[in-house]
């Protein structure tokens, strides 16, 4: 009976009329008597196959925000359609949710959840769950987590600045998570996990580097005390999303892995299975591969081939990869690079191994916008003025290592970055067109679906910055 308020209400009877409820009661009964009538039922959004599936539905609507808005630069977070907003009385989390708590699960909530943690490919997937939805109903501190980064993630969309209302379920998340961690036996279940990752990204968004950290230690050793990554055996999807905070994480503060890997081949494999990687041909990449360091080389290989099989099934709208591959090709490479941390014995090898880390996070997004890594950003940048493009062959490699980091780290109007362009990249690139430019990016790493759209319109807007000046 702890909610019996949400469904019985006392109405005052007329002291003039006994038995006969006031005029201003009537109102109340009515509204009481009409719920539910004329309604969908929520089961579709709650209980259908798992939140990572698609169900926008697109509502022309001048009053939408920017970021919902046909031709914003967030134009795929599309008003969501949810019975969450129409019928709030019939969903029953697992605690009280006002109004403005319950627009946020409505229209941020889906679309954060499905852009993060899972890459939208269009591969087949078979990490279907549901975990992200029922814990909404069965879990306190998990809803308060989510309404508090569904608030941060509004906020960054809408470029606003931080309100009462955010601060305050920031403070209600954290308080009702150190709660659980102290009082009850599920400290380390995977719904506490995953309250613990929801305040991470939070901090991510907002660049709360200091709450990042500790959210960031927490996470480390809650799995430690769960026994490693290995526990995760029967929830991949809580392992990839762990994969995805520690790289985000990492290459925001700078700091290592949270999660570091002593093999992890062997671990993707045990927990994941993806398809056997097979190297593509040297051929094409002698005029090139002696640059490399020879340690980056197979990890460079490896993607270019993940990247090659997605291109190939996108393109061909085949079902030659699955995506837990690529999932599994991703948690790969970022650890292998973690590996060579500090080893790197030339600058250009460092650059390049940072260039990798940024390719991998524009495999995903937040509702179509980049996130900022502060410490990754200035790393390389500082890496890429401080190599001399001083040969031809050179000039490939820094088209696409300023391509890469542009889409994930850089802004375009930065002078350094047009500088270099200008000095470095327009000599090869000058008489070309888009298409031609594309060519030589995906001799490197390029994924189409990821990079093509976004990447044409950063090219054609560095080409016009740079003939401007």
């Amino acid at each position: 009976m702890a909610r019996a308020h949400r469904h019985f209400e006392f109405i005052n009877v007329s002291p003039k009329a006994p038995g006969k409820p006031q005029t201003a009661e009537r109102r109340k009964i009515r509204s009481h008597c009409m719920r539910g009538k004329n309604r969908r039922n929520p089961s579709a959004w709650l209980y259908e196959n798992d939140i990572f599936r698609d169900r926008r539905v697109v509502e022309p609507n001048a009053s939408l925000p920017p970021y919902e808005q046909e031709g914003s630069q967030f134009s795929t977070a599309t008003r969501v359609k949810s019975p969450l907003l129409s019928l709030p009385c019939l969903v029953d989390f697992a605690v009280e949710v006002d109004n403005e708590s319950l627009g946020l699960l409505a229209t941020v909530f889906p679309g954060a959840m499905s852009a993060f943690p899972f890459a939208r490919f269009r591969l087949p997937s078979h990490f279907k769950s549901s975990q992200w939805s029922d814990w909404l109903l069965s879990d306190r501190a998990y809803v308060y987590s989510i309404v508090a980064v569904c608030a941060v993630i509004q906020e960054f969309l809408l470029a606003t600045q931080r309100s009462k209302h955010t601060l305050l379920c920031i403070r209600t998340a954290i308080s009702q998570l150190n709660e659980r961690l102290s009082s009850d036996n599920t400290s380390i279940s995977d719904a506490r996990i995953a309250n613990v990752i929801a305040l991470t990204l939070a901090a991510l968004v907002t660049k709360d580097h200091l709450a990042m950290c500790i959210h960031g230690n927490g996470l480390r050793r809650m799995v430690y005390l769960r026994g490693g990554f290995e526990s995760f055996r029967g929830n991949p999807q809580i392992l990839v999303v762990l994969s995805r905070i520690d790289l985000c994480v990492t290459l925001s503060s700078g700091q290592g892995p949270y999660f570091p890997q002593c093999d992890p081949v062997g671990l993707v494999h045990h927990l994941i299975k993806p398809h056997p990687q097979a190297c593509l041909s040297l051929c094409s990449w002698q005029p090139v591969i002696h640059i490399f360091d020879a340690r980056l080389v197979p990890i460079f290989l490896d993607l270019q081939y993940l990247a090659w099989r997605i291109n190939t099934a996108t393109n061909a709208q085949s079902e030659g990869i699955q995506e837990y591959e690529v999932h599994a090709g991703i948690f790969v490479a970022q650890y292998r690079l973690w590996q060579l941390q500090g080893t790197m014995s030339d600058i250009l090898g460092e650059c390049l191994r940072v260039a990798m880390l940024s390719f991998l996070t524009t495999t995903f997004s937040l509702m179509n916008s980049r996130i900022r890594y502060d410490h990754a950003t200035n790393q390389l940048g500082v890496l890429c003025c401080a190599i001399e493009v001083s040969t031809q062959q050179l000039r490939p490699v820094m088209l696409w290592v300023l391509m890469v980091g542009t889409l994930a780290f850089f802004d375009t109007d930065e002078e350094w970055l047009r500088e270099k362009w200008r000095s470095g990249v327009l000599p090869l690139i000058q008489e070309l067109q888009w298409m031609e430019v594309r060519e030589y990016l995906k001799d490197f790493l390029w994924i189409d679906s990821c990079n093509d759209t976004k990447g044409q319109s950063l090219f054609e807007k560095l080409g016009q910055l740079v003939r401007a000046n």
